[in-house]
């Protein structure tokens, strides 16, 4: 009877065990990507591209850049005040202005210091004199100051079709409403229509 109660236990034990690796591995298994979808909010179009770039090497290409979408990854170092329509990004203290593919989506005013994937292109373009001069007014650090701008000018931006932003969250009413037209921020003018790629 000792002995057929020691076999009994023994069984129990082992059956315990293996029923406890059983319950860890697919919890392991499953935890990062249900992590990822919570933590990360994506704008405009689903990111395809899985390896991404260093912003200063395609920016060291010979123009005209490639049509191909790229991938870059940083941090958010500004964010349009008005509708959301364009950001900063820092990339290994780099910086480039991103706009978003034919005014399509907008990204949270808050947004500005979190994590940012584009997916996109990176493009130059010719713009007017007042239409440079609002884009060096609106941005708080840029490259040129909107006094020095004579004539029209040659820019180089990044054109995004899809933006994942770490915790990004979603617009505000207030910055909807200005999205939709019903309400207009103090302190900013109309955009510009060549601000944008159409």
């Amino acid at each position: 009877m000792k002995q057929l109660s020691i076999i009994i236990l023994s069984f129990l034990i082992t059956t315990s065990l293996l029923f406890a690796q059983e319950q860890v591995v697919p919890n392991a298994k499953a935890q990062p990507r249900e992590k990822y979808a919570l933590t990360w909010d994506a704008y405009g179009e689903k990111i395809s591209t899985e390896k991404s770039k260093p912003l200063a090497d395609i920016l060291k290409q010979n123009q005209p850049y490639d049509t191909n979408d790229v991938l870059l990854e940083g941090t958010i170092a500004e964010v349009c005040e008005n509708k959301g329509c364009w950001m900063v990004l820092e990339n290994e203290k780099t910086t480039v202005r991103v706009e978003f593919k034919n005014y399509g989506f907008f990204v949270p005013w808050d947004a500005q210091g979190k994590k940012v994937k584009v997916q996109g292109q990176l493009k130059e373009k010719k713009v007017s004199a007042s239409t440079a001069k609002h884009m060096a007014g609106e941005m708080k650090n840029s490259p040129i100051k909107k006094e020095e701008i004579k004539k029209e000018n040659i820019v180089t931006v990044f054109v995004a079709n899809g933006v994942e932003i770490e915790k990004g969250g979603t617009i505000s009413e207030e910055q909807q409403a200005i999205i939709d037209g019903k309400k207009k921020k103090e302190g900013h003018d109309e955009e510009h229509g060549d601000d944008h790629d159409h």
